[in-house]
């Protein structure tokens, strides 16, 4: 797992995994760089597995983030991660509906 914090924006790559017996550790690193931060990047670049665990901590981070007006934004989504998401029906293709909405700079969620 990697975390980078430039002013008020962070950047996490959580790894090869997007697993139960991960999601705790990448959670509470993200929580620890909260206070002052208005932009989250999650790079999936590397997610080399992703269980329900890892859908249902994507899902809670578009809802803390949208209510806490955050700019959430997952890049580099790894076929892992679409296909559990396409699995779920939550990619349509990553539309407005889903959940993720694509852009030109990431998914924007």
């Amino acid at each position: 797992m990697n975390i980078d914090v430039k002013d008020e924006s962070v950047t996490l790559s959580p790894g090869p995994s997007l697993c139960v017996q991960d999601i705790r550790e990448i959670h509470d690193t993200l929580l620890g760089q909260l206070p002052g931060a208005t932009a989250w990047q999650i790079d999936l670049g590397s997610v080399e597995d992703c269980d329900s665990a890892g859908v249902q901590w994507l899902l809670m981070l578009r809802k803390w983030a949208r209510e806490a007006g955050i700019d959430l934004k997952l890049v580099n989504v790894a076929d892992p991660v679409r296909e559990v998401l396409e699995l779920y029906n939550l990619a349509d293709p990553l539309g407005q509906t889903g959940l993720l909405a694509l852009g030109e700079e990431g998914l924007h969620v």
